[in-house]
């Protein structure tokens, strides 16, 4: 399920105002981004997949044109 947290995706402001996350805020803990898996472009959003510190991995979305995050958590098989 997406949920909207705008103030909980820190990310890097540059050039293209996001060019990078750098930590998410996830159950009430901050969790510092370990890598990004995979970043790609589709109308209407920057979109990234990444892996936390914790080894969990989510998948963020910048929606543009509001400037605003979606994230949704990314269930692993084992």
């Amino acid at each position: 399920m997406d949920r909207d947290l705008t103030p909980e995706v820190i990310a890097h402001a540059g050039y293209s105002a996001c060019d990078r996350p750098e930590a998410v805020v996830w159950e009430g803990s901050r969790q510092p981004i370990n890598r990004i898996l995979r970043e790609w472009r589709e109308p209407g959003g920057k979109h990234y997949l990444v892996e936390t510190s914790q080894g969990l991995q989510f998948n963020l979305t910048l929606a543009e044109p509001s400037q605003r995050w979606l994230m949704s958590q990314v269930r692993i098989r084992k």
